[in-house]
């Protein structure tokens, strides 16, 4: 029996298939930045940027949608209040699984931060094989007190 791989590649030598070719490079490219995590601190810290949306053109974030970026990383966040705003009586803080925006935009801050009004800052830290990546954003009503700006803090 022989190996689907050997049978695709000596049928694109006698017709090639350039899509069939475009789809099996990007496949052994996003398998080649996977298995590179655990060898590369490079790599490791650019998985946990993209993972936090820190230092990642929007259009280089897209074209690597296909690799998984977060089920590997302990991901942890927190709501910091900010400076000068009000204290919560009790911590916010969890794990998330999913990029930071959604944690950011598509939880329900409105529920979670009734007892702590916005502004907030969240602040997210993610760690894969004692490589860890720190982001934190700052939540603030948006106008009108409808909807929510969501600015990145720069790190101290």
């Amino acid at each position: 029996m022989r190996l689907p791989i050997v049978e695709f590649i000596e049928a694109n030598v006698r017709r090639p298939d350039r899509g069939a070719l475009a789809l099996v490079a990007a496949i052994l490219v996003f398998s080649g930045c996977i298995l590179s995590l655990p060898l590369s601190e490079t790599a490791r810290r650019a998985a946990l940027e993209r993972f936090q949306l820190t230092r990642w053109p929007l259009a280089a974030w897209m074209v690597f949608q296909p690799l998984p970026s977060m089920y590997n990383f302990e991901n942890r966040w927190e709501v910091v209040r900010a400076p000068g705003g009000d204290l919560c009586p009790t911590p916010i803080e969890g794990f998330v699984n999913h990029h930071v925006y959604n944690r950011l935009v598509l939880f329900d801050w409105r529920l979670r931060l009734r007892r702590c009004p916005l502004p907030a800052r969240v602040h997210f830290r993610s760690t894969y094989l004692g490589t860890t990546v720190e982001t934190t954003y700052r939540l603030e009503s948006g106008p009108d007190d409808h909807g929510m700006v969501v600015t990145p803090v720069a790190s101290p």
